[in-house]
C-alpha cells in the first residue's frame, strides 16, 4: 500500500542520515496526505540529489 511504501522509505532515510527524533516534525494540522507529495515541488542541493 502507499502507507507501507512511504513508511518503509522514511525509515530507510532516517537510518541512512541518522536523523534524531528531536529533528522530526509534523507537516501541518491536516496531517500528511500520501500521494500528494509526488505532485509537490521540492528544493534540493544539486550534489545531494545526484548522490542519492
Amino acid at each position: 500500500s502507499s502507507y507501507t511504501n512511504y513508511f518503509t522509505k522514511l525509515e530507510a532515510k532516517i537510518k541512512k542520515y541518522n536523523i534524531k527524533p528531536k529533528n522530526i516534525y509534523n507537516i501541518d494540522k491536516k496531517g500528511f496526505i500520501i500521494g500528494v507529495l509526488s505532485k509537490a515541488r521540492r528544493i534540493f542541493i544539486k550534489q545531494a540529489l545526484l548522490s542519492s
